[in-house]
């Protein structure tokens, strides 16, 4: 099976540089990968990076004009890909020397003709290549937690520009301070641990939503299914929720999707805009719930609240309801509660919900039937978590 790498990039010529490098030490022939490089950056400043490292690896360079967005950047590569899977890989990761073989190895497994999804992006495993000035809360706490357990002083003085810690030859090399700046973001990686022991790693529609799993930041899917469904939609920009609407349209086509926690890359820390990356994400998520008007983007600011399983087990019975009983006041009262949760949510609202959760004729005796069947759970209790505003 030949595989091509789409990594995007944008002014992060210092973290593809260290991307790059992971993949000259991979365990998989060469000779069956491609790696195309798709530069946004308005002035192709990733060019000498690439110069530099191939060979040995077999890279494919294209520029989008600039400032196109990451839905663009990734469509170009797809249409320019070779190879019969497609892997998508951000330009801050540092993969693992099996990913594409890990990759590759549950593609030949998978049988079926419907669309399979693989990731390795669920679990967070963080690693500071580079130092740099605005660190967030949360960094400065991953940070201080990395010199205490490691006693490191590499982080005494945060430098006023970027500066990196790691070069190529820590990777090739697995030296021991690449090894130190390692950082296991054990609280998501426990809220995603939740659902895998409930459900296991194969996610299908009994799942609810298994297409959040489609995060390509690490993740592979054979290029005829995506051509496909659509591609990624270039209406989306910005940070977020943008990827996941490929994801739903390739799982309303059947797709299954999985996870493999062989597969788990590392992130680079970078700067961060919160602000910014808030404000885009809730206008992918509302572009997104507009275009569909379903129930499961609706919810979808809950699923860590919630916990991903109970997220995934109400839009599961919400269908399964549906199916049951089509003229359901119910399920239309809890479709039309979940949207104005939303809209309060994407627009900033604190006020509680308006007075329309008052009881209407017959949806009292529906949902009396409702609270006692063990079948459906989940979705009352969620009912009644959005009613209490």
């Amino acid at each position: 099976m030949n595989v091509s790498i789409i990594i995007p990039t944008h002014h992060s010529p210092g973290y593809l540089e260290l991307t790059l490098a992971s993949f000259v030490i991979q365990k998989f022939p060469s000779g069956k990968i491609e790696i195309l490089v798709i530069d946004d950056s308005p002035c192709q400043d990733v060019f000498s990076i690439l110069i530099k490292q191939s060979p040995p690896l077999n890279i494919r360079y294209f520029w989008t004009g600039g400032n196109k967005g990451t839905c663009i950047a990734r469509n170009l590569g797809i249409k320019e890909a070779r190879g019969e899977l497609i892997i998508f890989c951000d330009d801050d990761m540092i993969v693992p020397p099996h990913f594409i073989e890990g990759h590759v190895s549950l593609h030949q497994r998978f049988s079926e003709s419907y669309p399979y999804i693989v990731t390795g992006s669920c679990f967070r495993r963080l690693i500071f290549s580079h130092l740099f000035p605005g660190l967030t809360p949360f960094q400065q706490k991953c940070l201080k937690e990395l010199e205490t357990a490691k006693e490191l002083t590499t982080f005494e003085i945060i430098p006023s520009t970027l500066t990196p810690l790691l070069s190529q030859h820590d990777i090739l090399e697995n030296t021991p301070l690449f090894n130190q700046l390692i950082y296991d973001q054990k609280k998501v990686n426990k809220i995603w641990q939740e659902a895998f022991l409930k459900h296991g790693y194969r996610l299908d529609y009994r799942f609810g939503a298994p297409w959040i799993l489609f995060l390509p930041g690490n993740l592979s899917v054979q290029r005829k299914h995506l051509l496909e469904n659509g591609l990624f939609d270039e209406n989306l920009t910005g940070y977020g929720a943008r990827d996941m609407e490929l994801g739903y349209r390739l799982y309303k086509n059947g797709a299954v999707f999985e996870f493999s926690p062989h597969l788990v890359s590392l992130h680079q820390e970078h700067p961060r805009d919160l602000k910014k990356m808030k404000s885009e994400d809730k206008a992918n998520m509302k572009s997104i719930a507009e275009k569909y008007q379903a129930i499961e983007f609706y919810l979808f600011p809950y699923r860590f609240r919630w916990g991903l399983s109970f997220f995934g087990t109400v839009i599961y019975q919400f269908y399964a309801y549906l199916k049951t009983n089509p003229n359901s006041l119910f399920a239309a009262h809890f479709l039309e509660m979940a949207k104005l949760h939303f809209t309060k949510y994407i627009s900033h609202l604190e006020s509680h919900a308006p007075s329309i959760w008052t009881e209407r004729n017959g949806l009292k005796d529906e949902l009396s039937l409702l609270s006692k069947n063990d079948a459906f759970t989940a979705l009352y209790l969620a009912y009644l978590q959005l009613k209490g505003g």
